[in-house]
């Protein structure tokens, strides 16, 4: 998990996008087929926004 985590916010760096709050890991699993924690997948989600650049006129 903590890869994938990773993962996601090398992203955010790479693509000029802010962090805005905190990250959440949602873990579902569907309980009319399985008990078996281990065939749960998981759901990140990550609050963010695009930086804002503030571009000098020309002179």
């Amino acid at each position: 998990m903590l890869t994938q985590l990773k993962k996601l916010l090398h992203y955010c760096d790479t693509h000029d996008y802010i962090i805005t709050g905190d990250a959440f890991r949602i873990m579902q699993v569907d309980v009319s087929l399985t008990d078996q924690y281990d065939e749960a997948y998981y759901e990140i989600q990550i609050p963010i926004q695009e930086k804002v650049t503030s571009k000098q006129p020309s002179k």
